[in-house]
């Protein structure tokens, strides 16, 4: 499983991306944290449960 980029936001973001993942599975976080290691743009924000 990976996370594909588009051209488009490869180029320049004008800002940072926040990603909120709420998942009760912590591995999901894990991937996902690993995926985008290297996206200096992004930064991933995880919580196991929603209230």
């Amino acid at each position: 499983m990976g996370i594909q980029v588009t051209e488009a936001v490869t180029e320049e973001i004008a800002h940072p991306i926040m990603v909120m993942l709420v998942d009760d599975q912590p591995f999901v976080a894990a991937l996902l944290q690993r995926e985008l290691a290297d996206e200096k743009d992004i930064s991933i924000h995880y919580c196991q449960d929603s209230s």
